[in-house]
């Protein structure tokens, strides 16, 4: 039986609980810009393996987010606009409208 806590989330809120989640793991599932679900493990703010330069994907002003993919072993950039689960902290978070 899952005992995980269930949340329902408009869209707009799954930026604040990945930036709440801070260093720590996290499970993203989302559709890729070819249509095809995936599901991501990994984390946010690693520096680790950065080797100089700027991000010129995220920004303010767009949806993407980039995140340390653990299983590939290297950066990749999420849509957050297609995201639909999130497991962080022992809470999965369902998008909603």
């Amino acid at each position: 039986m899952n005992k995980r806590k269930q949340v329902l989330l408009s869209r707009v809120k799954i930026e604040d609980v990945l930036n709440r989640n801070g260093h720590k793991f996290v499970s993203v599932q989302f559709r890729k810009k070819n249509g095809q679900w995936r599901t991501m493990n990994g984390r946010f703010k690693v520096t680790k393996h950065l080797r100089g330069g700027i991000n010129k994907v995220v920004a303010d002003w767009n949806a993407y987010k980039t995140i340390y993919d653990v299983q590939a072993k290297g950066y990749r950039t999420i849509n957050l606009d297609t995201v639909t689960t999130v497991r962080a902290g022992g809470v999965d978070y369902f998008v909603g409208g």
